[in-house]
């Protein structure tokens, strides 16, 4: 990447038509580096640029939500000679897939890197006290986009934590236009928690402790959860632990969290009163993007056509992703689940009956409809449901497992008590279940299936179980890289 002194900002996305200066309007391509840090307000168009690009189709508005990562983990009913049927056997553009995503993820990198150099420049022209958001969100981010490279080509270390003194990929703390040396396993994960661990003591002044999301506020601070706040970069280090192996401190970030306590204070953080934990649901209908419990996500004035373009009955048999009646019916086998409502039955003909995903549909009426659950263009990267899962993953007993899990299925529609029925050899296919329930159409399961090593998943596509290999878990480097290094 070339660095001329040009700093690019794509801005064709705005906010909700309710917070109209959370982004600004006027249209513009190209902004002078040296004049856009100079005042708050470029520091802050600069930030927005930088959450704007996580919105782009190789990266989280398409291929690592909905698309590449749930296809591979077997998760819609991909038949024969479907445009994903290669993709999902881990084989034909499996590898053009891989390299557009890693490529995408380091731009975005050294974008961070960039804003977090020039603002550092331009630090006296800004409040100390929202200098240190900037750098704190930024920091957050760069984190954020660092640790999903991980977890796609990093090892598959369940079981054997040797591994983490092999090297694996680059990590970029600061902008350079000369390939960084891969990092170790170990020196990788250092990082990433040395600039965790910066972001959230940066972030200690974040408006959301005191004001709240600020849904309605029409400035720079307001709409919180739709950028790296304090309890986003908290849960994200929840689920560096989880992931990592450190399961004594993602289960006690979790529960800390949701116990309404600061993690490493332990002071109140009134983290229930300004985040919704339980959905509510009203005459049979929820909101599916579980919206209101929303620490990080995006503001996606495509989800419309991104509906459109994968999962619209409008599509044809060999491009639109469906999933099986059948394998539904063993997911959501249980009556309670609003999770479920999100699957419409189509008849498409042929002998496999199948259900049309409706979680990215939107209505075409007002957002601001109160009845109208499908009303916001949002797409979600962090969800406090996420932290029961964490808690119930990460805990070491079967008790507290159960209660984990008890509190996430009563905010999904379920009746109380629900989880103590089931036994303790039991509890480990609950909790793959609820993972999945949870996180369909939105990436996260594969990494759950990594995580634990899971040798055979259930495949929508087949009347046998898929068979994970090593190398489904453990990518290799797109050989565009392995080619720019050598030259």
């Amino acid at each position: 990447m070339k660095r001329k002194g040009i700093f690019y900002i794509l801005l064709s996305v705005v906010a909700f038509s309710s917070c109209t200066k959370w982004l600004d309007h006027s249209p513009y391509d190209k902004i002078e580096a040296t004049k856009l840090y100079t005042t708050e307000i470029g520091a802050q168009k600069a930030l927005n640029g930088l959450y704007l690009s996580l919105l782009h189709a190789d990266l989280y508005g398409e291929k690592l939500t909905v698309g590449t990562l749930d296809v591979l983990a077997q998760l819609y009913y991909i038949p024969v000679d479907h445009k994903y049927e290669q993709l999902r056997e881990y084989a034909g553009e499996l590898d053009t897939h891989l390299s557009v995503i890693w490529k995408r993820m380091y731009l975005l990198i050294a974008e961070c890197n960039i804003f977090l150099e020039e603002i550092e420049k331009n630090a006296a022209n800004y409040s100390p006290e929202n200098y240190k958001l900037y750098r704190g969100e930024a920091l957050a981010l760069r984190t954020f986009l660092h640790f999903d490279l991980f977890r796609l080509f990093g090892p598959l270390h369940a079981e054997d934590m040797s591994v983490l003194d092999k090297e694996y990929i680059p990590y970029y703390g600061h902008y350079t236009a000369v390939a960084t040396p891969y990092s170790t396993g170990i020196e990788f994960i250092n990082y990433l928690f040395k600039d965790l661990d910066e972001a959230i003591a940066l972030l200690r002044g974040d408006p959301i402790l005191t004001e709240g999301v600020g849904w309605g506020r029409e400035d720079f601070w307001g709409y919180r959860s739709f950028r790296m706040n304090i309890f986003a970069a908290q849960a994200l280090k929840a689920r560096m632990c989880l992931h990592t192996g450190d399961r004594d401190n993602a289960y006690l970030i979790a529960t800390a969290l949701l116990s309404n306590r600061d993690p490493d204070t332990g002071e109140d953080n009134r983290f229930s009163t300004i985040i919704t934990t339980s959905v509510k649901v009203t005459n049979n209908l929820w909101e599916p993007m579980l919206f209101s419990e929303f620490l990080f996500g995006m503001h996606n004035l495509r989800r419309d056509a991104l509906h459109r373009s994968y999962f619209s009955t409008d599509l044809p048999d060999n491009l639109v992703l469906f999933a099986s009646d059948v394998y539904l019916a063993k997911l959501f086998n249980e009556l309670d689940d609003m999770r479920a409502t999100v699957w419409k039955s189509v008849d498409r003909g042929g002998t496999v009956r199948v259900r049309e995903f409706e979680k990215y549909r939107v209505n075409t009426v007002k957002e601001t409809d109160p009845g109208d659950p499908y009303r916001y263009q949002v797409q979600p990267l962090i969800r406090a449901g996420e932290l029961f899962l964490i808690a119930a993953e990460s805990a070491e007993t079967p008790a507290e497992r159960r209660y984990w899990l008890e509190a996430l299925r009563a905010g999904r529609g379920f009746l109380q008590n629900n989880a103590w029925n089931v036994t303790d050899a039991e509890l480990p296919e609950l909790l793959r279940k609820e993972t999945l329930r949870e996180f369909y159409g939105e990436g996260q399961y594969y990494y759950y299936l990594k995580r634990n090593n899971i040798r055979s998943i259930e495949s929508n596509s087949t009347t046998y179980d898929f068979p994970m290999e090593d190398r489904y878990y453990r990518f290799s480097i797109p050989n565009e890289e392995n080619k720019n290094r050598n030259k």
